[in-house]
């Protein structure tokens, strides 16, 4: 049987398996490399021309637009806006948030000038895609 694990950090995420063999066979846990041979991928997501970055990629496009980048998700979610411990990391956030249908939004200008809004919810998702 194989078992998957996520360890879900606030800087990092890691992807293991543990294979638990037959009898005869040593079982084996492996934390799995990302597509760039790493073990973990930095929880930081860019949007780039409607384009999404993750990870390295992410951090690297922050130095050009820190407001285009998000960092600090796990902080964020499951948090209503006027929670006192969101509007305390909210002060640090480069990237704009808001209330958009009762959910938490942020808040994205590509290149050319165009918004896009994703929940944070969503982000985590391309985390995790990746």
């Amino acid at each position: 049987m194989v078992t998957i694990g996520i360890d879900f950090g606030y800087s990092a995420v890691r992807v293991g398996i543990y294979n638990d063999f037959e009898e005869d066979e040593v079982p084996k846990a492996e934390v799995l490399p990302n597509d760039l041979g790493d073990r973990s991928t930095p929880t930081v997501i860019a949007i780039d021309d409607h384009t999404r970055l993750v990870g390295v990629d992410a951090i690297t496009h922050s130095a050009l637009c820190p407001h285009n980048a998000v960092y600090g998700i796990k902080r964020i979610i499951g948090r209503q806006e006027l929670d006192n411990v969101f509007m305390e990391h909210k002060k640090r956030f480069p990237f704009e948030s808001k209330v958009k249908n009762g959910r938490m939004m942020c808040s994205f200008t590509t290149s050319d000038g165009d918004a896009e809004e994703r929940t944070f919810e969503e982000l985590l998702a391309f985390i995790f895609h990746k």
